[in-house]
Parts: C-alpha cells; sequence; structure tokens
C-alpha cells in the first residue's frame, strides 16, 4: 500500500507543476495577445493617417495642376494692348533676354525674370523642355 500512495503523491506532484507551467505559459500567451492587440492598433491608426495625408496631397496635387493650367493658359494667351503698356506685348522669352535695365538715375537694375538654366525653349528643338516643363519649373522655383 505504500508504494502505491508515493507514487500517487509524485504523481500528484508532476501534475501541479505541469498546472503551474500551463498557467505560466497562459499568462505569457495573454500578454503576447495584449501586445499584439497594442501594436495593431498603433498601425491601423497609422494606415489611417497616411489615408488621410493622401487624400490631402491629391486634393492639393489637383490645386496645384489647375493652376498649373491657368498660369499656361495665360503665358499662352496674347497680350493685350493697354494704356498703362503702350509697348508692344513680349514673349517671356524676350523678357528673359533683358534682364537688366537702367533706372532713372542712370543705375543698372535688375529686372524680376532674372536668367536662369531652365529658360523656355525659343525655337522648339528636340532637346529642349516644354513650356508646360518649363511653367512646372517657374512655379517651383
Amino acid at each position: 500500500v505504500m508504494p502505491a500512495l508515493h507514487q500517487a503523491r509524485r504523481r500528484v506532484k508532476e501534475l501541479e507543476c505541469q498546472v503551474e507551467a500551463a498557467h505560466g505559459e497562459l499568462s505569457h500567451e495573454k500578454d503576447l495577445g495584449e501586445r499584439l492587440e497594442r501594436e495593431t492598433d498603433v498601425c491601423q491608426d497609422t494606415v489611417r493617417s497616411l489615408r488621410d495625408e493622401n487624400v490631402r496631397l491629391a486634393e492639393q496635387c489637383t490645386k496645384l495642376e489647375a493652376q498649373l493650367v491657368q498660369v499656361s493658359r495665360v503665358v499662352a494667351a496674347p497680350r493685350v494692348r493697354t494704356r498703362a503698356n503702350h509697348e508692344a506685348p513680349r514673349s517671356p522669352a524676350a523678357l528673359r533676354r533683358n534682364t537688366r535695365s537702367v533706372n532713372s538715375n542712370g543705375s543698372i537694375r535688375r529686372s524680376r525674370f532674372p536668367s536662369d538654366s531652365r529658360q523656355a525653349p525659343e525655337d522648339g528643338g528636340p532637346n529642349e523642355p516644354s513650356k508646360l516643363q518649363y511653367l512646372s519649373d517657374y512655379i517651383r522655383k
């Protein structure tokens, strides 16, 4: 009878240790599950904010494209002479070529269209940028 009782007690201790280990593993798995939920929430918030930013940027692009179309129409439209402007209308290329003028006191001043490497094509050669590209570069400047 004694050896059977001793074996039963040993088996109970083994089972209690296994139950303790299972409780520890359960606690660890719960912690991992809660951590995963928190990370999921953070990721979902990030996705929402990125979607909102994408919408905002798409709207901004649409507005800028509309402005670019308006500017290109204004530049492409012929100028009309007014009383304030008696000189002949000049192209943007002609304005860029004449970047300096003389003040009434005889000093040289720069015009509001400084020459730079991004000039509109004058002869329309195959390697020169298009008018649309020129306007895009000018707006970004």
